[in-house]
């Protein structure tokens, strides 16, 4: 799995993309004694490459006993997958083509250090039948005290998740080009912490009120995102907006 833009420099980014770009070097690479054949390809699995699959990159190194089994070419430019090895590619495929999804599925998964992991998430992912849907986790200690804090726009604010929910311009995303996205946290300047801040603080009261010793309340709260990676700040934030005892 090649690691995401954000952690290359440019100068690697480039190197990496190869001649025809990420996106058309996902795949298998077919080695054949050690040589190159194929520079990425999903071979005849009835896979597409797909924006959100170009970090994946499998290989294969076969000996030249296997050329008929493998249908090679003259030229030995080109492969397919035999018939009794179909469905293990496809399900090693599938299974690396859904870790690579996973380095692009949302900011704080992936932007969080291992060490201060959100117990809960902005967005959660619903699968079914259907297809893979995200939305607005109710749960998220900010967006529980929002939704049920007993003022008289509760449901529009439910509404309102909701439209925000059904117009995620996921196919206009797909289309740009990855580096032109911002998915980053915002850097905890001092603005930006102060509206954490207000954030924390209003969820916190809400738990409080529903029972939650403060601090626990503050403990849940601080452990959800983006709370989580700057925790730090925030609560030295709240320390120094404590009267000082003379």
């Amino acid at each position: 799995m090649l690691p995401h833009h954000t952690r290359l420099t440019d100068e690697q980014h480039e190197a990496a993309a190869g001649p025809n770009g990420w996106n058309e070097h996902q795949g298998f690479y077919i080695y054949r004694c050690r040589r190159l054949i194929v520079p990425g390809n999903w071979l005849n699995l009835n896979l597409r490459k797909e924006e959100h699959f170009k970090l994946a990159r499998i290989q294969v190194d076969l000996p030249n006993s296997m050329d008929s089994d493998w249908h090679l070419n003259v030229m030995k430019s080109h492969v397919a997958a035999p018939a009794y090895l179909r469905e293990d590619f496809k399900r090693i495929a599938r299974d690396v083509r859904r870790q690579a999804a996973d380095v692009y599925r949302f900011r704080g998964e992936r932007q969080t250090p291992p060490e201060a992991t959100p117990e809960r998430f902005v967005w959660r992912r619903d699968s079914s039948r259907a297809g893979v849907r995200y939305r607005v986790d109710r749960t998220h200690p900010v967006i529980r005290a929002l939704l049920h804090s007993g003022c008289e726009h509760e449901k529009l604010l439910e509404r309102t998740i909701q439209l925000i929910e059904q117009t995620v311009p996921v196919a206009s995303m797909l289309q740009e080009p990855a580096r032109s996205l911002d998915g980053t946290v915002a850097a905890d300047a001092p603005e930006d912490i102060a509206a954490f801040a207000a954030m924390v603080a209003h969820a916190e009261q809400f738990l409080i009120r529903a029972g939650i010793p403060p601090s626990d309340a503050r403990s849940q709260v601080l452990c959800a995102e983006p709370f989580v990676r700057f925790r730090d700040a925030i609560v030295l934030y709240f320390d120094q907006l404590k009267p000082k005892r003379k």
